[in-house]
């Protein structure tokens, strides 16, 4: 097993300190990294280059938010992602991990691309296999965080919308099994299909969601309200 490694991005030093501690405990993973705040997790990705960083573990509220019209994590994690994701400097996945669990929030963190969202009053399992999920390319909304964000859309839309997305029984077992952080190989295993129909699917998969990967599939599948809690 490869070793996930961490960044942990939280104000609370007695916080950070524990997330540090139990993850550093968890198989496969190692917390190499930490900041207080956005702007110092910011320094630090673009002081560090070489080091390789899996998941950040994102605070929602920072405290150095307070001249902003959005959270600091968001405003951390909008930089990261358009300045050191998309240039390839660095590969990771964005975990927020707040105690707010608002939708329209949630419905941000989708929007941004932010690969989860996850309360911070979950169960240990929860998160570590939140991390382990994340960490393989797989967007992580469930749970009590799920049923916020469709309450929200449900709220301004009155539906969550499908659109004229219409899948097959094969594209939804196979959106189903990227969210539980399977590949593409594992999944032909498990269904005892060829690779060749696998990627078939996949390709039809992303077609009909216009995605650009299968991670943006998820995460459009999710925003449709076609993948709910699984």
């Amino acid at each position: 097993m490869n070793e996930i490694n961490i960044m942990i991005v939280e104000d609370k030093p007695l916080v950070r300190r524990a997330f540090k501690e139990s993850l550093n405990l968890a198989e496969g993973m190692k917390v190499v990294a930490e900041a207080s705040n956005g702007e110092q997790a910011i320094d630090f990705l673009t002081g560090n280059v070489s080091l390789k960083i899996d998941v950040i573990l994102m605070d929602l509220f920072l405290n150095d938010e307070q001249d902003h019209s959005e959270p600091g994590g968001f405003i951390a994690s909008d930089y990261i992602l358009q300045n050191l994701y998309v240039r390839k400097v660095h590969e990771f996945k964005i975990l927020i991990l707040t105690y707010a669990l608002n939708g329209l929030w949630i419905k941000k963190a989708l929007d941004k691309e932010i690969s989860g969202y996850l309360p911070k009053d979950c169960e240990y399992d929860e998160l570590i296999n939140a991390i382990r999920i994340v960490s393989k390319g797989v967007m992580y909304y469930r749970g009590r965080v799920w049923d916020e964000y469709c309450n929200y859309v449900n709220g301004i839309r009155g539906e969550v919308p499908f659109g004229d997305v219409k899948l097959t029984d094969a594209e939804m077992e196979l959106l189903v099994s990227l969210t539980d952080g399977y590949s593409l190989k594992e999944i032909a295993v498990m269904r005892e299909l060829s690779e060749d129909t696998i990627g078939s699917h996949s390709k039809n998969l992303k077609e009909k969601l216009k995605a650009r990967s299968l991670p943006h599939a998820v995460s459009i599948a999710y925003k449709k309200g076609i993948l709910k809690i699984y």
